[in-house]
């Protein structure tokens, strides 16, 4: 009687767990974009190639997500910038709120970790976001970014979004701005193709010193699922 009470009790809690886990929803997408040139917060990293190629994967269950990210040289083949991303999305009252970890993995540099806080309204007609960075790991310095966007659908199965950001480096002078334009064509609810063109300038002198003006055209294919 013992032996059935323990093996009732075991199989009432491997029920309770696989229908726990049932219940835990899997979710996920996967990109390829390919781009005249490979901009990051008004830098241009794209050296002497034609375009880059940049494959991307998360994977998210509940708020948690990870993210493997890379740009691929057009010339070489290969990829001379892997980042991965652990992220954990929720919302606060009127506020979505994410806080995680990058890590940046670099040909000819250092491996560097930068942690991030965004927090977006989510009572707004505009999407608003207002991110911090601080790489805490090879160069502590600080990042914070503005960003506001607008997504219209304009057909069926087709939506423009418009954006425009601006980065503030180190709390010591405004970066650079960037404007943005995309049109996605959903062929499926999983499968969708979108041309992008992405318009940056610096802001300051200090930043005018590193960078120039930038225009990048891509077409990225998504998976989600």
């Amino acid at each position: 009687m013992k032996k059935l009470t323990v093996l009732l009790a075991a199989a009432l809690l491997f029920a309770g767990a696989t229908s726990a886990l049932a219940e835990i929803k899997v979710e996920g997408d996967a990109s390829v974009g390919v781009f005249s040139d490979y901009i990051w917060r008004g830098a241009n990293f794209t050296g002497d190639a034609k375009m880059v190629v940049q494959p991307s994967v998360t994977v998210g269950i509940g708020g948690f997500s990870v993210n493997w990210w890379g740009n691929m040289n057009e010339n070489t083949g290969e990829m001379d910038e892997v980042d991965f991303t652990l992220d954990y999305s929720t919302e606060l009252g009127p506020l979505a709120v994410s806080v995680g970890n990058i890590l940046y993995n670099v040909d000819g540099a250092s491996d560097t970790n930068e942690v991030y806080l965004a927090v977006a309204p989510t009572t707004l007609p505009l999407d608003v976001k207002l991110t911090y960075f601080y790489d805490y790991d090879e160069f502590e310095v600080s990042y914070l970014t503005l960003a506001l966007g607008k997504s219209f659908d304009i057909a069926d199965k087709t939506s423009l979004s418009l954006g425009a950001a601006a980065g503030y480096f180190d709390f010591d002078y405004l970066n650079n701005a960037e404007l943005t334009a995309s049109l996605s064509y959903a062929f499926t609810d999983q499968l969708a193709i979108t041309p992008s063109v992405l318009y940056s300038t610096p802001l300051s002198n200090e930043a005018k010193d590193a960078l120039d003006d930038e225009f990048v055209a891509g077409l990225t294919i998504a998976l989600s699922f």
